[in-house]
């Protein structure tokens, strides 16, 4: 046999092995024989049915050397663990998520601890948190997430949100807190539903595509210090950024509160504290590196700015729709309550649970629980 026909032989061999294999992999793990009503919410990074103990004694001390973090079958988190008796949903990113803080020391368990002490004894709460997530992914989650749950039907709905969006989040992360784009064809849905190779290689290209990153939100110990602020003026376009990001995120805030009322809850939104800025010497000056968009590094400055904005705007528009608002940015939180520039410690989620039940009751939110 010639070198050529031993060439061909082989390739031939190789290809068949290959369709042989894809096709295995596509009958075990696709989803082309059995419904999942759930495989959509995948591509919000729904976690479903799922416990892990991550490692915290290196960004945090004193509270051992891992967290315990579950989310039931639902994907949500938190306290109340029956979902026809959850009055309280909290939403937002990663400081509402708080995957690096155990079960049972939470905001949302300081909060539900508070509440009941506070003459609210059937406090319920459940967390709905994704870390990554935006107003984006928010308005996805009550598309795509929440109505798989039928029994989930809160009283109230907190809003812990604006860290995410703060960055100029003028558009959605892909497949993660966004489900599809308009521009998919209907082969492209159908393969992203149905398909374990297409969903591999989502994965490996959403694990390699490089994403706008806050430099001191990346879940790693940061201790305080105020050599790091530097930063007395904003860098040049920022503020006009600020602007536009702020008219975009008023648009998805509006749609998001609408839905809360059309499910017939009252939202409650949180302005959220963080370290990007320091006033101690008298002077705002902020950190050099707050986060990235396009290729150009904004500071800490620029950042404060940006989600003083959304705050305004949360402010205003949360009441407009029959809710409420409670500036927890606005008090007093020491260094010391956080482990990077945004992130909270066990014991800073405790002060932020306290305050915002003690906000809750002095604002006369309604509470029939």
């Amino acid at each position: 046999m010639s070198t050529l026909k031993k060439v061909i032989f082989l390739f031939i061999g190789l290809s068949i092995s290959l369709v042989i294999g894809i096709t295995f992999l596509e009958l075990f793990f696709g989803n082309w024989w059995n419904k999942d009503d759930w495989r959509d919410t995948r591509s919000l990074n729904i976690v479903r049915s799922f416990t892990h103990d991550y490692r915290i004694d290196r960004i945090y001390d004193g509270w051992g050397p891992t967290s315990t973090y579950t989310r039931d079958h639902y994907g949500l988190r938190g306290p109340c663990t029956e979902i026809d008796k959850i009055n309280i949903l909290t939403i937002g990113g990663s400081t509402t998520d708080q995957r690096f803080i155990s079960d049972g020391l939470t905001w949302q368990d300081s909060l539900q601890k508070n509440l009941r002490t506070l003459n609210h004894p059937h406090t319920c709460i459940a967390n709905a948190g994704v870390d990554g997530h935006s107003t984006f992914g928010h308005i996805e989650a009550f598309n795509i997430w929440f109505p798989k749950i039928q029994s989930l039907k809160p009283q109230l709905i907190l809003l812990y949100v604006g860290v995410n969006d703060a960055g100029f989040r003028l558009e959605p992360f892909a497949g993660f807190d966004t489900k599809a784009g308009e521009e998919e064809s209907r082969l492209k849905i159908w393969l992203r539903e149905k398909s374990a190779l297409y969903a591999l290689l989502r994965f490996i290209r959403n694990a390699l595509t490089p994403k706008p990153k806050a430099s001191y939100a990346e879940h790693t110990k940061h201790p305080f210090s105020l050599d790091e602020y530097i930063r007395s003026e904003n860098s040049t376009g920022a503020l006009t950024l600020a602007e536009e990001n702020k008219r975009a995120f008023s648009k998805r805030l509006s749609i998001v509160l609408q839905t809360i009322k059309k499910m017939g809850a009252l939202p409650v939104c949180i302005s959220q504290p963080h370290l990007y800025v320091n006033s101690s010497t008298g002077v705002k000056k902020g950190v050099p590196f707050a986060f990235e968009y396009k290729g150009v590094v904004y500071n800490g400055l620029d950042y404060d700015a940006s989600i003083n904005l959304l705050n305004q705007e949360m402010a205003s528009l949360c009441p407009s729709q029959g809710g409420f608002y409670i500036d927890a940015a606005s008090n007093t939180f020491a260094p010391e309550d956080f482990y990077d520039l945004v992130h909270m410690t066990p014991v800073g989620a405790k002060k932020l649970g306290n305050l915002i039940a003690q906000e809750m009751v002095r604002q006369k939110i309604p509470m029939a629980f």
